[in-house]
């Protein structure tokens, strides 16, 4: 077992923490998910860097519906750049695979949630790798468009919005450099006629509702055929009046707050300005929950749109809420669903 896994192993607790204090996810989702995503991470391609060609096995791989090969061609220095929602693991991925085929790395963690990456190079230092392999590099925008016009560097990763994916594009077009995009999304669920709502609808409230909404596949879109609205908004009014927010450093099911001010912010304009424009609030809407007077704790809220066009629908909400909207036919559906 390699000696930077070890510290990963040994450390996990303080890890999963670090992740609570700095991203406002709950202890259960960091223990859970988090950490042991990250270390299945190391773990995976420290396989991968001792395996051959003709001898991947895909068993027990983080990426089960990938295509995954081996290929001996390191790329030189690679730049990640790191989404706040999900700290720990964006930076093992962006990690692991870089040294495992002979790379260097140059880690640029989001402004405000740099903590676990500053404490994994501390593990990684302590794991006696060469230096220079791993570099963790902290600060604001200016500090990622200075790594990604860096001449020596050959690779960019980054995930996070659209808007700064299209920045990095600008920036390196032209050069050498090769650029991997992961960018933000407005997934679109399509419930067809006749489908099993008691079935299909709780993994979707879930997907929006993990980690209080903050993921780019949260399908937030969810297009129910017009026969069947009336019964999924009960459905999904209901577990989403049935879903706590909570202390995240408290072990339980609950929710805990959007990462900050400027998101919490963002998602209560979002929820008003649909209200504004005419949508149903079914459940939810703006304010802290019941009980909480303090802190960026938002209601999980569901909001009907029958026509699909309001403002809510269209941007990324990255918070614990569902537009519910009718379409007639398949047709009109998949048309919604790539508007």
């Amino acid at each position: 077992m390699p000696r930077s896994l070890e510290e990963i192993i040994e450390h996990a607790e303080e890890l999963a923490e670090l992740e609570v204090r700095d991203s406002g996810g709950t202890i259960r989702k960091a223990g859970l998910a988090d950490i042991p995503g990250g270390k299945g991470a190391f773990e995976w391609f420290a396989k991968m860097a001792d395996t051959q060609p003709d001898q991947v096995d895909l068993e027990g791989s983080p990426f089960p519906v990938s295509e995954n090969y081996v290929r001996y061609e390191p790329m030189g220095v690679c730049t990640g750049i790191i989404p706040w929602n999900f700290p720990f693991i964006m930076e093992s991925w962006k990690i692991a695979p870089a040294i495992a085929a002979g790379n260097c790395t140059v880690i640029k963690p989001a402004t405000f949630t740099s903590l676990t990456a500053l404490k994994l190079a501390e593990l990684i230092q302590e794991a006696d790798l060469p230096p220079g392999v791993v570099n963790i590099v902290t600060g604001a925008g200016d500090t990622g468009r200075a790594v990604v016009a860096h001449p020596d560097v050959d690779k960019v990763a980054f995930t996070g919005s659209t808007e700064v994916g299209k920045a990095i594009a600008r920036t390196v077009a032209g050069s050498h450099k090769k650029v991997t995009l992961e960018l933000g999304g407005k997934a679109a669920n399509l419930v067809i006629e006749g489908a099993d709502l008691a079935a299909v609808l709780p993994p979707t409230v879930q997907g929006v509702l993990a980690n209080s909404g903050q993921s780019c596949i949260a399908p937030t879109r969810l297009l129910v055929h017009k026969s069947q609205v009336a019964d999924a908004t009960g459905i999904v009014k209901a577990m989403m009046e049935g879903t706590q927010v909570g202390d995240p450093a408290e072990m339980g099911a609950h929710i805990g707050p959007v990462v900050n001010k400027a998101q919490f912010d963002k998602i209560q304009g979002l929820i008003q300005s649909a209200i504004d424009e005419g949508a149903t609030l079914v459940t939810g809407g703006t304010g802290r929950p019941d009980g909480r007077n303090v802190g960026y704790f938002i209601k999980p809220t569901l909001i009907n749109d029958p026509d699909a066009k309001l403002e809510i629908s269209r941007e990324e909400v990255f918070g614990p809420v569902v537009s519910l909207m009718p379409f007639k036919d398949e047709d009109e559906g998949v048309a919604k669903a790539n508007d």
